[in-house]
């Protein structure tokens, strides 16, 4: 970016040295009437382009040649000692020696195709103004310069690190872009995306809860989950909680507790293994697991939540078990898995500040763990979508 008198009117500033040397004829010559002043040419682009072939951000660089001293005189010197027929040009300041020129005292130089000296350059006309040097201290700064990620104006066009990109691979494996913005590299990603789908950031957590993970171990999960991938899910639970407690407690036609209330993620690991272990059989008895539940947080006056996963039906009085949780101020998230639950039983059964999640299949329960997860342990937090876009999510602490 140049000074304000470099920018102002090239086209005057390119005649009003002429109209200066006329003048100082006069006073060393005589009359205009005898002694004619010689015309001094406008500066023309000594190089093979011409400033007109190229667009705005296409400009021509005269390179500085490197030449000897050819004799360079300065203003009424060399009017002195021309005759009238002498032609001569004027060469401008080019102190880095980039070959474009700022707008300064010329220096004359005899004949009209004589090279600048080091130092000088000659003008070149640019659309209807001038090229001029906006940093004449810095030989990589100048017009047609290429740019650079380094927050610096190198072509002289006022902008700053102008359509530097790269190709990179995302975070998410993806190939994408990096753009330089105010001399650094953005982070890489896709166009028009924002984040890796399933991506958190900006998270508050909710303070420490008593989880109780109650999960059917009845003869029909051999079938429904054969896999036990819903061990492995809640095994991903107790490994992403921070200064929680949990507890393991597994039931068909009646319930067991496995281990006791830890924050110990190695040996609720243990506990939750020994559950997976112990197989599957018998029927669904989902109330009394859940009063069994219910009863372990006697003790406890810790925010409390029951996580139960089951595939069956049972037939109970879902009023009398979700008031009872209630009661305690315990909140009851449930999964559903597979087509042989009853949904209506298990939606009365959820207290209002929990929720019922359905799994198709049991590949679907991962998510739905993590979504528990997440509300559970976020008072608030922003997700990366499908789409690769922010969103802002509010968890259930209270």
């Amino acid at each position: 970016m140049g000074s304000d008198s470099h920018q102002k009117n090239p086209k005057r500033a390119a005649t009003v040295w002429p109209l200066l040397f006329a003048s100082l004829l006069v006073n060393a010559c005589g009359s205009p009437a005898t002694t004619a002043a010689p015309d001094i040419p406008v500066a023309t682009d000594p190089g093979p382009a011409d400033a007109s072939d190229f667009t705005d951000d296409q400009v021509p660089v005269t390179d500085a040649p490197d030449l000897s001293d050819p004799g360079g005189m300065e203003g009424t010197d060399l009017l002195d000692a021309a005759g009238p027929d002498v032609e001569y040009r004027e060469c401008y300041p080019d102190e880095d020696h980039d070959g474009v020129p700022v707008l300064g005292e010329p220096l004359l130089v005899e004949g009209a195709d004589s090279p600048c000296p080091e130092g000088h350059a000659l003008l070149v006309p640019f659309g209807t103004g001038l090229l001029l040097d906006c940093d004449d201290h810095q030989p990589a700064v100048h017009p047609g310069a290429s740019e650079k990620c380094n927050d610096i104006d190198e072509n002289c066009n006022g902008d700053t690190d102008e359509g530097l990109s790269n190709s990179c691979i995302t975070v998410c494996g993806d190939h994408g872009e990096s753009h330089c913005e105010h001399g650094d590299w953005t982070e890489c990603v896709m166009p028009g995306t924002e984040c890796c789908p399933g991506e958190l950031k900006d998270i508050i957590p909710c303070p420490p809860f008593d989880f109780i993970f109650v999960t059917d171990n009845s003869g029909s999960m051999s079938s429904s989950d054969p896999e036990d991938i819903r061990f492995e899910a809640i095994g991903l639970f107790i490994e992403g909680m921070d200064n929680d407690l949990g507890l393991i407690v597994g039931f068909d036609d009646s319930p067991w507790l496995y281990g006791y209330f830890t924050d110990d993620k190695t040996k609720l690991l243990t506990f939750l293994e020994q559950a997976k272990q112990d197989g599957s059989g018998g029927g669904t008895d989902i109330d009394e697991a859940l009063y069994f539940a219910y009863d372990l947080y006697l003790d406890s006056n810790r925010k409390k939540v029951v996580i139960l996963l089951t595939d069956g039906k049972d037939s109970y009085d879902e009023e009398a078990v979700r008031l009872a949780a209630e009661a305690q101020d315990i909140r009851i998230y449930i999964l559903g898995l597979g087509s042989s639950v009853d949904e209506e039983a298990l939606l009365k059964t959820v207290t209002g500040d929990g929720e019922y999640f359905f799994a198709e299949v049991a590949d679907d329960i991962f998510q739905i763990y993590d979504n528990i997860f997440s509300i559970t342990n976020y008072q608030s937090w922003k997700v990366c979508d499908d789409e690769g876009k922010w969103v802002k999510m509010l968890g259930a602490c209270d």
